[in-house]
């Protein structure tokens, strides 16, 4: 059976997809070119027809219904309505049914047939330009100045609508590696610039031909088909490829090739003469055809993978004993005569309606494909019936290994943790393997994920991404296990992501990534353990059993064991904060660490605390534990622990004489320092012994390239723990560095972060980028908010803030309180108006503890700093951002107005309340606060003490203390009282160790006196020597 036209077929080509998968219809084609159906019977008046496919008898509907969810057919396999045998004989009918009667004018070509080819093959050129696209990158071929070698200059140029260039302006090859690379330099100039940047040529506009190094280089050149001898009004150089030798004179290009300027070529210098096969003409000739896949990249960027699938058409005679191609008689390898000739052309002009590779690609794909070569389209209808047609044809129709359905599905994946040996002391790392299993072999898909990553390919998988393995073979993975494996391991975006076992090495911290693979596996309801057995589509582990009980341990953390807090305690902790504190406890019982952001008022601090405790009481802590915090926070950490955890030794690390307090370091349970102290102190520090280094307010270490951050990370501990309210404040960057300090690695580089984490999901907003981040750091972060947790709090929960004073500003107190002591002592001893002189000093200290510059004294130092302040300009912008509404409270105007000072640096909205207010803007300021216009309202002791409401607040602070005990409540109550929806945090202010501290326990002892303390006209203020005395005392640590 002979047919030499093309072949063709009518009706629409997606009929059979309609009905048929691509993977049911490709084994149906290997069943038919296999031999496995026969009987064949065409439909007759019925509309059935019927065949024998692999031993099961099939009847089909032909044509087929229209409607996919109709019956088309029966078959007594097992499989029901789309079974492979109905596949098969829906293939042959279309096949065999559907083939349209060559045309006349293609019957006439068959007279001429080598000419209809050769027609053909001149048609078989790629144009990567867009259809209005006038400019090209031409390269102009010429002597070099010495006489002896050879020089290409590259130029932009213009091609004109009668096809000549005409050159615009010189370029150079850095145009490879710009953001947006021009639209006219195409693939095959990439593949120019390329080669040139390897030899060590950047931005180079020329290029000097070196006769052992440019071989590649000038055929890429001349490949493009815009090299041209001097000028480009003249043809493009030509690439021979024939063998034979050229008669006219030849000049040395490389060491491989050589220019015939007679015949505006290169030519191979010195071509190996091949001595041709002659064919004799009484054999048969044969046709072939063999389906590939092809899966090409380049190593410039973007790394583009080019994928599709290409049949090779190849000749033989006899049983196979002898195979050839096109290309083989074309380049003389081969010799036929014209009959044996006209047979080939025949059996080419077959496949008139495949294009060749070269019709669809340039030269850096092309020129590794013959002209013969058909680029297939993604159709597997219309591959399938054409390959049924031509094995009626009796072509020899064959499936390469390489090709894409021909591959195997994975029987089961694996997962292999090896540890890795270490140095002396270093830390224990351990090698990631993840494969699957194929045929009982293990295959490490390692190499190949990164690969997808770095071509694209994975950002392009549908249902499946398909792997050519070296050997050739191809294996499907499902495409949600891919990206399950790839989110959950960041690491292989890395530039290098793994070592010469082909494995990502990961520190012990991040077997918890391992963990959370199998979490997820098991969620996906593949498997609920690690497997040792055999088994369908599990995740079975190789390796360590230590390990695999480690990761087993880790997965525990989802479902958190409550561990009982210590006895010892002084507080019962609320439910939330118990699952906190079990937590940290998990955190530490596995080495690892974590970030406890629970919004402000939440009790980070005796979480932490408690977890202090506790690894005493169980003798767990081998060494003291080291907080830093601000300097403002050092007496709120020790007053909290002294009310909180009595039986923690602490040590309050700051002063100029700190050489005794560190020889006394190992008496301590936890040493509490400043940052800036742990700045100076480093070179000390980092010799300690440490077992929990903690970081309070850790949004100071945000900045990785600062003292601070640097020094932290620098300080060995067997544990880390960083405490804020507010881990990211205004990028994601600073998360990375605090990480950086918690497991250094977990993220990656900070540049690998931000190519996959940070520039995605704040330039691109990628929602999947940022869900990837948030499953990944979810083990190590701990964050609730007042509005999760808020069943558990009390209707108005009051947090007393003790904020030591800042260096200078204790100075300044210092020098108020030593020149009033000595003019009360006076006072006493002349038994003259004390009281005022007591009152006096104490409204000058408070007003110290406030801000010194609302002293009026000349002697007083104004530019000192405000601990309080800077701890309100920190606090409030972290309040704003969780939505809160903040009322503060001070007895002060002056200090309310450097308040607003500092609000307006941060460009947070504010409204102010003092006695100065007109009525009719105080009534509008309330309700715009009470409308959720403004979230922070400044107010005045006298202005807003009392008759206002405004219950749309939910966080109240007060800035300097009210001795008064029922004026502060009277105050809170503005926000805290009928029609309050939301509970009322209160935040007092107390400056540690200064009379602010002195009265405020006075006031929680109910005193009497704390009520007087801070009368006006300070009427009814009775001090007794020994209680000015002690109120006046120097500032206590």
């Amino acid at each position: 059976m002979m047919q030499k036209t093309p072949l063709a077929f009518q009706g629409p080509g997606d009929e059979l997809g309609r009905f048929f998968s691509e993977t049911t219809l490709y084994k149906a084609c290997q069943l038919i070119i296999a031999d496995k159906l026969q009987d064949w019977q065409k439909p007759a008046n019925t509309g059935i027809s019927r065949a024998e496919v692999d031993g099961h008898r099939v009847k089909l509907l032909w044509p087929l219904p229209k409607k996919v969810d109709k019956t088309v057919g029966q078959c007594d396999c097992a499989v029901a309505q789309v079974c492979v045998h109905k596949a098969a004989l829906a293939l042959i009918n279309r096949s065999r049914l559907n083939r349209i009667q060559p045309f006349t004018h293609q019957i006439k070509a068959l007279q001429n047939i080598n000419q209809t080819f050769m027609v053909w093959m001149q048609k078989q050129q790629h144009d990567p330009f867009p259809a209005m696209a006038r400019h090209r990158v031409v390269y102009l071929l010429d002597e070099h100045s010495d006489g002896a070698s050879f020089v290409v200059t590259i130029h932009k140029a213009y091609l004109s609508q009668d096809d000549r260039y005409s050159i615009k302006e010189a370029i150079d090859n850095s145009l490879l590696w710009v953001k947006n690379r021009p639209k006219f330099v195409s693939l095959a100039d990439q593949k120019v610039f390329y080669l040139m940047h390897e030899q060590g040529l950047t931005q180079s506009h020329s290029i000097q031909l070196k006769a052992d190094r440019d071989d590649e280089l000038i055929k890429a050149i001349v490949e493009t088909g815009r090299c041209f001898w001097r000028a480009s009004y003249r043809n493009p150089i030509q690439l021979q490829s024939h063998p034979e030798a050229s008669h006219h004179p030849a000049r040395r290009l490389t060491a491989g090739y050589d220019f015939v300027l007679a015949e505006n070529a290169i030519t191979r210098h010195q071509p190996k003469t091949v001595k041709a096969i002659k064919l004799p003409p009484a054999l048969t000739i044969k046709p072939r055809i063999r389906i590939h896949s092809e899966h090409i990249q380049f190593p410039w960027p973007p790394q583009t993978l080019y994928q599709f699938d290409w049949a090779k058409i190849e000749f033989y005679v006899g049983d196979d004993d002898f195979s050839f191609s096109l290309s083989d008689v074309r380049r003389g390898r081969v010799s036929i005569d014209g009959e044996q000739l006209a047979v080939i052309a025949g059996f080419c002009y077959l496949l008139d309606k495949f294009d060749s590779v070269h019709a669809h690609f340039e030269a850096p794909i092309s020129h590794d494909y013959e002209i013969n070569d058909r680029f297939i389209p993604a159709d597997i209808v219309r591959l399938c019936t054409y390959l049924v047609a031509l094995y009626d044809l009796d072509w020899d129709v064959r499936f390469d290994d390489s090709f894409r359905l021909n591959r195997q599905s994975a029987d089961d994946w694996y997962v292999k943790v090896d540890k890795k040996s270490t140095g002396l002391g270093g830390p224990q790392t351990y090698g990631l393997e993840l494969g699957v299993e194929v045929d009982g072999q293990q295959v490490n898909i390692m190499p190949y994920l990164v690969k997808a990553i770095k071509t694209g390919q994975f950002e392009q998988i549908q249902k499946e991404l398909v792997l050519q393995l070296e050997s050739g073979q191809m294996i499907g993975l499902d495409a949600a296990k891919v990206k399950q494996i790839i989110a959950t391991m960041g690491e292989l975006y890395s530039e290098q992501p793994l070592d010469k076992q082909q494995q990502i090495q990961l520190p012990e911290q991040q077997l918890m990534q391992v963990a959370r693979l199998q979490q997820q596996w098991h969620d996906s309801g593949e498997t609920n353990q690690l497997h040792s057995g055999a088994g369908g589509h599990r995740l079975r582990w190789i390796g360590d059993d230590a390990v695999k009980n480690k990761v087993q341990q880790l997965q525990k953390i989802k479902e958190l064991p409550i561990i009982k807090p210590p006895s010892r305690l002084q507080a019962k902790l609320r439910d939330y904060q118990i699952k906190g504190f079990s937590w940290l406890c998990f955190l530490q019982q596995h080495q690892l660490h974590g970030l406890l952001a629970d919004d402000m008022g939440l009790g980070k601090t005796i979480q932490t605390l408690a977890l202090l405790l506790h690894q005493k009481q169980h003798n767990i802590a081998q060494s003291p534990s080291l907080l830093v915090a601000p300097t403002s926070l050092l007496g709120n950490w020790h007053a909290e622990a002294a009310r909180f955890t009595p039986d923690l030794k602490v040590l309050i690390l700051t002063g100029d004489n700190r050489e005794s307090l560190y020889q006394s370091w190992p008496n301590y349970d936890l040493v509490v320092t400043s940052y800036g102290i742990m700045n100076r102190d480093m070179a000390i520090l980092i010799k300690q012994s440490v077992h929990y280094l903690i970081l309070d307010e850790a949004q100071a270490i945000k900045n990785r390239k600062t003292q601070t951050a640097q020094a932290a990370k620098a300080i060995p501990s067997q544990h880390r723990l960083c405490l804020t309210g507010t881990p990211v404040e205004n990028h994601l960057g600073e998360l990375w560095s605090m990480f950086d300090f918690l497991m250094p690695g977990f993220l990656g580089s900070e540049k690998l972060f931000q190519q996959v984490y940070q520039f995605p999901i704040e330039k691109d907003q990628n929602q999947e980028r940022l869900q990837e981040l948030q499953q990944r750091m979810a083990p190590f972060i701990l964050r609730r908010t007042k509005s999760q947790v808020a069943k558990e709090l009390p209707d108005k929960n009051e947090i007393v803030k003790m904020i030591d004073l800042d260096e200078r500003q204790a100075h300044v107190y210092e020098s108020i309180r030593l020149t009033m002591v000595d003019e009360i002592k006076q006072a006493f001893k002349d038994h003259q108006g004390n009281q005022i002189l007591i009152g006096n000093a104490l409204l000058r200290l408070r007003q110290v503890c406030c801000h010194p510059s609302l002293v009026k004294l000349a002697s007083v130092d104004k530019s000192a700093p405000s601990a309080k302040l800077d701890w309100l300009m920190t606090a409030i912008p972290n309040l704003v951002e969780e939505g809160r509404r903040i009322l503060v409270f001070s007895s002060f105007t002056g200090m309310l107005a450097l308040i607003e000072k500092g609000l307006k640096e941060l460009d947070i909205p504010y409204l102010s309340l003092t006695g100065k207010t007109p009525a009719k803007r105080r009534t509008q300021d309330i309700n715009r606060f009470q409308n959720e216009e403004v979230p922070v309202y400044l107010i005045s002791l006298k202005a807003g003490g009392a008759g206002i409401n405004l219950t749309a607040a939910d966080t109240v602070i007060h800035f300097d203390p009210w001795w008064n005990p029922a004026a502060e409540q009277q105050a809170s109550d503005r926000a805290h009282r009928i029609g309050q929806d939301k509970q009322v945090f209160v935040y007092k202010l107390i400056s540690r160790g200064t009379v602010e501290e002195k009265i405020y326990n006075m006031q929680q002892q109910k005193s009497e006196l704390a009520s007087a303390l801070l009368a006006t006209d300070n009427s009814g203020l009775k001090l007794s020597e020994h209680q000015w005395q002690d109120l006046l005392k120097p500032i206590s640590t």
